[in-house]
């Protein structure tokens, strides 16, 4: 074979290959299509209950929100290779896997934007997609939608979520900084027992035993929680404090100062307002400022 005719030849293969591409994508459209006309009820029956210290601004809101779990843009999660093809991540799934490194993060290519029909989630500038939990009203689409399965339903009330569907455990190091190592540092550090626990490989949590008090995300070493709460309250201790150091001994983030039978302090710039100080002080000296708002979700 002549170089001319090795041209043509590889002229022709990628002509096939073009209209394989195009055809995989109009088919996956016309499915697209079929599936949003024969939506089914999103399937809630694995969602965790919803605890009772539910915020009152949000209750007349749907029960249910979809939030991501994921928190790998470009700079933590590399890709692959550069993607000249597609930019919807579902025609990228089908096509090539997708080109993100971690098989277990969101592609970035916003189908969950178009199949959402109450326009709750929009293009984050981090490259990933952010969603409106104020429009949100939990239907479930964009979790049926999602090709890598990075949305779930979860109840509206809990402020701490795990952002991350890793299920390889430490080997998440290799494609994203910010991924589920199980580590456990979380299920060490949180004061309910059985709040959170390991399993299938990443961090589990149990909303019927969560308070939201944000030390796991606080803790975790990647940072692979996400805390939904617009502003954290944070502890006052009143004069009347007679200096017993329950408090001081109980705080993880040492923000509270003072010797024994002198009223102790709180450093505001160390206090996440967890309100275990709050929790143990027998005389009931120590004050949660701004507790009553911080429930409401950013």
């Amino acid at each position: 074979m002549n170089f001319a005719q090795f041209l043509k030849s590889m002229l022709v293969v990628a002509v096939y290959s073009g209209l394989v591409a195009w055809l995989l994508m109009f088919l996956n459209k016309r499915m697209q299509a079929s599936q949003i006309l024969a939506e089914e009820p999103a399937d809630t029956s694995n969602v965790s209950a919803i605890p009772a210290s539910a915020a009152a601004a949000e209750e007349s809101l749907p029960s249910l929100i979809s939030v991501l779990r994921c928190k790998g843009t470009l700079s933590e999660a590399p890709a692959l290779f550069e993607n000249l093809g597609p930019t919807d991540c579902r025609q990228q799934y089908i096509l090539f896997g997708g080109n993100k490194a971690c098989s277990f993060g969101c592609l970035g290519g916003f189908h969950c934007v178009g199949v959402c029909p109450n326009q709750a989630i929009h293009k984050g500038s981090a490259g990933l997609p952010e969603i409106d939990i104020a429009k949100c009203l939990g239907c479930g689409k964009c979790v049926k939608e999602c090709p890598r399965r990075v949305l779930e339903l979860i109840a509206r009330s809990p402020l701490i979520y795990l952002a991350c569907n890793n299920r390889t455990g430490v080997m998440i190091k290799e494609v994203c900084s910010v991924g589920c190592t199980a580590c456990a540092v979380c299920v060490e550090e949180c004061p309910h027992a059985g709040a959170i626990a390991i399993a299938e490989n990443h961090a589990r949590i149990n909303y019927l035993k969560c308070t939201s008090c944000g030390i796991c995300y606080q803790k975790c070493p990647p940072n692979s929680f996400l805390d939904r709460a617009r502003t954290r309250p944070y502890a006052l201790i009143s004069l009347q404090c007679d200096g017993c150091g329950d408090c001081k001994r109980l705080c993880q983030f040492d923000a509270i100062q003072g010797k024994m039978g002198k009223r102790h302090q709180v450093l505001k710039e160390k206090c996440i307002g967890c309100g275990r100080c709050f929790e143990v002080c027998p005389i009931r000296v120590i004050t949660m400022v701004g507790a009553l708002g911080y429930t409401q979700s950013a």
